[in-house]
């Protein structure tokens, strides 16, 4: 074999070792990369399934959750439903009741003969109901008049008086008006009526409204009298006070147990007669009945007679404020009192 054959499969063995190399390594390369893109498949394919995973709870979590608060509001819906039911049968039993005793309210109202108003001051407008309209010698729901039509009805000696009161009442937001006045019928004829009436004040408009009740006064009269005759029959001592401390009613009992007349127990303070050791729990008393709805239960002071003596009292009374009143009855335990003493003296000595 020549040199150069020899030479030739040299170069060609040595060729093919080097492309059998770069084969061989490119191979390698692409197998490394292969590897790798198949750990990296690999990696994202359980990020995948754990995200899924994730996804699947959260979804379960928030279709679990969701499920409760609807079967919670289902819960809360049936029971407001079947409250809402219960209040609308005990509205509508409210109702007649209410019904029921509005009824009974505006017969004995009838039966008492007094009359009731209101008067809607925003609208300039006065209803009355039937026994007012009786009073006046109209017939029922015929009034549909303003405060000027009713001040019409007013006699004059009286009207301006009215109109001042009325004033008082809406601009001072005075508790309650109290008052009388003469009125012109129908007929001509002219009677006396008491009027009372109170201001309400509606808490969303601001609206006034004034409402109140009528009577004949000349009736008033006669019950007060007959009043007073009940009062005669009374071993108590029957009185009214105001609120500023003076005796405004008296049964006749007390000038027989004081001495005193009715005029100079009316014309003093009433703390004027009571002694002075007792003045001091009397007004805190006193003070409970004319600013609160207070009871007086067998409280005790002493009242000077006329001829110097103290008289023991005990006392029974209840506060009206909202009407400047004090209403009470006293008892002369003077005599109880005294054997109470003279019991306690004996039992010392």
């Amino acid at each position: 074999m020549s040199v150069f054959v020899q030479t030739f499969w040299i170069f060609l063995s040595v060729l093919l070792a080097s492309i059998t190399a770069c084969y061989l390594h490119e191979r390698k390369n692409k197998t490394i990369k292969l590897k790798n893109k198949i750990r990296d498949l690999v990696a994202l394919n359980r990020e995948l399934k754990e995200h899924i995973i994730k996804v699947q709870n959260s979804i379960e979590s928030t279709v679990i959750s969701r499920t409760q608060e609807i079967n919670f509001e289902k819960i809360n819906a049936l029971k407001l439903m079947k409250e809402s039911i219960g209040t609308k049968k005990y509205l509508e039993e409210k109702e007649g009741h209410l019904k029921e005793n509005l009824d009974k309210v505006f017969s004995a109202l009838e039966a008492s003969e007094i009359g009731i108003w209101t008067w809607d001051i925003n609208k300039d407008q006065i209803n009355w109901d039937s026994y007012a309209h009786k009073i006046f010698g109209l017939k029922p729901n015929t009034f549909q008049g303003r405060y000027c039509d009713f001040l019409m009805l007013v006699a004059k000696e009286d009207r301006n008086r009215i109109i001042q009161e009325v004033r008082d009442l809406v601009e001072t937001n005075e508790d309650n008006l109290d008052t009388y006045c003469k009125i012109i019928k129908c007929d001509g004829i002219e009677i006396a009526i008491s009027l009372k009436a109170k201001l309400y004040i509606s808490d969303g408009t601001g609206a006034k409204f004034i409402t109140g009740t009528l009577s004949d006064a000349k009736r008033d009269s006669d019950f007060t009298d007959s009043l007073r005759q009940f009062f005669s029959l009374s071993v108590d001592l029957f009185c009214v006070a105001n609120t500023d401390g003076y005796f405004i009613e008296l049964s006749n009992l007390w000038s027989d147990i004081l001495g005193y007349s009715t005029e100079e127990l009316m014309q003093n303070p009433f703390m004027h007669f009571v002694h002075p050791k007792d003045r001091k729990t009397t007004e805190n008393e006193f003070l409970l009945l004319k600013t609160r709805k207070h009871r007086t239960i067998n409280f005790t002071n002493r009242y000077r007679c006329s001829d110097g003596t103290y008289k023991t009292l005990l006392w029974n009374a209840v506060g009206v404020p909202r009407e400047k009143k004090v209403l009470a009855i006293a008892r002369d335990v003077t005599a109880l009192d005294l054997e109470s003493k003279l019991l306690s003296s004996e039992l010392i000595h």
